[in-house]
Order: C-alpha cells, then structure tokens, then sequence
C-alpha cells in the first residue's frame, strides 16, 4: 500500500501544550472512493472526508482510525497524544493512500498446475477516442496517442505474476523457463484483451486533475496439455487517482480487472479443474498393435527425406489439420492427441493426394499421442528408431503440414537441442522450424527413422520446440514389433 502522510491547514482551535480536548481538520482521500471512516470504531463519514473531528486525550490515550470498503482491506492509524503533540500549531492531519484489494485465496496445496501470464492485447490505435478531458464545464476528446503507452508488456507481466500470486496461484516467469533441467514449465497460459477503454480527466478542482480509467478485459486461459483455450471471461477494472497521469491509471485499471477475475469463482473453478491434467494417466493402450520392424536402408540424405515424406501424411479433423506418419504396412498412423480431440470425422491426405478416411484407435491426452488406423493394406511405414540412442547435437529433420494443406510433407532441418524432463516427463528439445499444423509430425534421425512426435512450439521463441521421445508413444500405444 503507497502511503503518504501530509498535513492540512487546521480549522479548529489551537493545539495546547496538555493536548486534552481539541478538534483538527481531518481529511482522508483514498483510492478507490466511498470508503468509510471509523474512529475508534464508530463511523464519521465516507470518503472523500474533510471535516473536523475531536480527540479527547483525557477520554481516550490514542485513537484508531480505521478505513474500510467492501473488497478491500481494512486499514487503521493510531493517532496518541505524542504523535497529535508533534503536529505543528497550524496544520492538521491528512491522509491518502490506495486501498489493498482482498483476494479469494485457494487453500494452499489446492491448486499446483503452474501457470504463466502470457501477454496483454490492446488493439487501439493512434486518433482513436478512448475518452474526454473536463475543464471548467468544456470536453475535448483524449485520444490513444496521448496515453502515453507504448508497449507495457514488462509491466502488465509484473502485475499479473504479483495478483495471481496474491491470489496463492503458483506462477511461473517466462523468463525463466529452460533455465535448468529442473524448471518448471507453465501448464496454462493466462492471457488478456482489453475490449473497452474510458479515461476522463476531470479539472473541475481547479489545475490538478483527478484522472480515471474503466477497463473491460477479455482473459482466456489456454491449455498448453490439451493445446486449446480452455476458458474465457470478461471482467471490468476502475482506478482513480488524483493528479495521476494515464498509463499509471490505465495499468491500474488493469490491476482491479484481474484481481475482479481472481476473484470470482468460475475462474478458480476452471483453473482446479484443469488439476486433473497434471496427474498424468499411465493408462496403456489395452489392445497390443504389432506391427512388423523396418531399418533404414537409404543411401543418401536426399533419397531418405525424397522417400519419408511419402509415409508423412497430412490429418484432417472437425477443428483443422494436423501431421501424422504411418508406422505400418496396414496402415497404423501415430499422431498428436490435440490433433483429433473430439472430432467425429478424420480423414489423411497423403502426398499423391489421396485421400483416406481413418478411424481413432486409441487417445492418450496427457501424453498427447493418439494412434489411428486406415482400412486398407500396401502403406509404406517409417522405420521407429531410438531417441536414447541419438546424441545432442545430432541433425534431425521435421516433416509436417505447417500452417496449410497445400503445405503438407514440408521438410525442417535442425539439431537435437536438448533432453528435458518436465515433472516426469521426458521431451526432445530441438530447433528444426516447426509451425502450427506440425503437430503428430515426425522427427527423424540421420538415418530416417523416427526418434519423437512433433508436438509443440513456444510462442515467440524461435528453434524452440519440443518433440516426444519415440519410445514413450511406443510404450503408450502399446506398440509392438515382430
């Protein structure tokens, strides 16, 4: 809580040197307004206070004056006969702070899926009207321009990582994701786009203008396990300050919208929910799939990539495509569970164009792998190999559909970045370009055999992607060779 504490002239009597029964000039001036003001615990008015009070110090030895709002914390001062002694004869006593929201806490060890703020939306632009200067009874339109924000990325961050956490929510600074092995990766996004804005600068106090902001905010949250946004509501935010200048009143207004969200119970509702996800299933495939086992014969780098991008496959579900890749001549295909999440139709668009419907097998979510089938016999499968065996460092290559459908069978080449474990759970770090549509592609080795399942890319990180390691889709899957 910023506090300050100032003097005001005194309109009562002057103070005498055994202080006993005196009135001062008392003025409180909080943020936000309409608060009430207790002394010794009975009220004496609502804020914005300016009147005089009497402190009787033969009745009382020290007084509490306490400030309290629906929502917000309470807030108290003493004011003794000493403290009321040091005042000077011709001032009196003034406060003005800003009120400390209260937050609906979580009960602790409730909530453990570490989350991320990711990024704040603002879509005005230069000549826009956000709002209105008052002065003297005349309004001129206050445009976007002379807001003065530019990009409060860095700011916006800091205030979401400080409430959520307030919020006893465990929160995860991007900045610091990969800084070990040990780091913890967020598992869901918080995001926010801010809909509605209305700033008024009213000078109807003379020079000093008392400035405000109404906010409206859209939040989605997303799931980077089921890779899709899981929840979405709108919240309003307001703040008021006196002298204050826009881009602090505007971030301010930013503050009591996310803390309206952290508040409300849907949100923790959605977020405990998603608690599930982290427990991870280790349910197995019940049906064994057998397939038979093929080693990479290829002569050269252009004869292995020319020939797997006929066994990498394009899949087309009810909300998009993804990648996939056939490991059997019967035509078993491993891709990403987000992939077909929920989809009743799919379908697999092969390099010749051919076009095939497909039917899901078996769905791991919390490993995002899902195995699905074509009827049909005479595909041309990709050999598995072992990302154990491959080497940080080594070139791998990424086959995919990014972005389109006329994309499909692109080629990436990278190198194996990195070996991450992630609460207990193994990926392969590497930079080979990937984009969305990517998803449930392959990542081969030198030789052309399957080492993980492209599965995703960190937004706004460039040669930052991860993969699952063969084996686990193997083991999962339930996949056997013979």
């Amino acid at each position: 809580m910023k506090l300050n504490l100032l003097f005001s002239a005194l309109l009562g009597l002057a103070i005498t040197a055994n202080v006993s029964a005196q009135q001062i000039k008392l003025s409180v001036l909080v943020t936000p307004e309409n608060a009430t003001v207790l002394l010794n615990g009975s009220s004496i008015g609502v804020t914005p206070f300016n009147d005089r009070v009497k402190l009787d110090f033969n009745e009382y030895l020290k007084y509490k004056l306490t400030i309290k709002r629906d929502g917000f914390m309470d807030t108290s001062f003493w004011i003794d006969a000493q403290n009321y002694k040091e005042f000077d004869a011709n001032k009196g006593y003034k406060l003005e702070f800003s009120l400390k929201r209260k937050y609906k806490k979580i009960q602790e060890g409730e909530q453990k899926l570490p989350m991320a703020f990711e990024k704040m939306v603002i879509d005005f632009t230069n000549g826009q009207k956000i709002g209105e200067v008052v002065r003297n009874n005349n309004k001129r339109p206050f445009y976007w321009e002379e807001s003065g924000m530019t990009n409060a990325t860095v700011e916006f961050n800091t205030i979401a990582e400080r409430e959520l956490g307030n919020g006893g929510y465990e929160v995860v600074k991007q900045g610091k994701l990969f800084a070990d092995e040990e780091a913890v990766s967020p598992k869901l996004l918080i995001g926010g786009n801010m809909k509605g804005l209305n700033f008024v600068s009213n000078y109807t106090g003379g020079f000093v203008a008392t400035n405000t902001a109404d906010v409206e905010i859209e939040w989605q949250i997303y799931n980077r396990i089921k890779n899709k946004v899981v929840f979405t509501y709108t919240t309003k935010g307001t703040y008021t300050k006196a002298n204050g200048d826009a881009e602090f009143v505007i971030k301010e207004g930013f503050r009591d919208a996310l803390i309206n969200l952290i508040n409300e119970d849907t949100f923790a509702a959605v977020v405990l929910k998603q608690e599930k996800v982290k427990k991870l299933d280790e349910s197995i495939n019940p049906n064994e799939i057998l397939i038979a086992k093929y080693a990479s014969t290829y002569k050269t780098r252009a004869d292995m990539l020319s020939n797997s991008t006929k066994s990498c496959v394009t899949i087309k579900a009810d909300e998009g495509h993804g990648s996939g890749f056939v490991i059997s001549t019967d035509g078993y295909i491993i891709t990403n569970h987000h992939v077909i999440d929920g989809s009743k139709e799919i379908s697999v668009l092969f390099e010749n164009g051919f076009n095939i419907p497909a039917e899901l097998v078996y769905s791991n979510a919390d490993f995002d792998l899902a195995l699905i089938k074509l009827k049909g016999k005479g595909f041309t499968p990709l050999p598995l190999g072992s990302s154990e065996k491959t080497v940080v460092g080594s070139d791998v290559f990424a086959i995919g559909t990014p972005k389109m459908e006329e994309f499909g069978q692109t080629v990436t080449r990278g190198i194996l970045s990195a070996k991450r474990t992630f609460e207990g759970r193994t990926f392969l770090q590497t930079d080979a370009s990937v984009h969305p549509g990517n998803s449930g592609g392959p990542l081969l080795n030198e030789q052309g055999a399957v080492i993980g399942i492209n599965t995703y890319k960190f937004r706004g990180a460039e040669g930052l992607n991860l993969s699952i390691p063969i084996e686990v889709a193997i083991e999962k899957l339930n996949i056997k060779t013979r």
